[in-house]
């Protein structure tokens, strides 16, 4: 879980370096979502990236503590 979250820090750090200058330019053609939310900057697909990742991240923790409390 440490090298995981380490890694995701340093993706971070490298989105930031690569696109830090470009994050209100407009997509060629926005992302409509199920739910009518509809995603129109670069920006914006970063930061429901890190949302929809925190949501896996959330569930992976919930998994790992139901095993954790399984094999006590």
């Amino acid at each position: 879980m440490e090298t995981l979250t380490s890694r995701l820090q340093e993706q971070t750090a490298q989105i930031k370096d690569a696109f830090s200058d470009r994050l209100e330019e407009m997509l060629e053609k926005p992302i409509q979502l199920p739910n009518g939310f509809k995603i129109e900057t670069i920006g914006a697909v970063f930061s429901f990236n890190n949302t929809h990742e925190g949501v896996h991240m959330g569930y992976m923790n919930a998994l790992k503590r139901t095993i954790e409390r399984q094999t006590k």
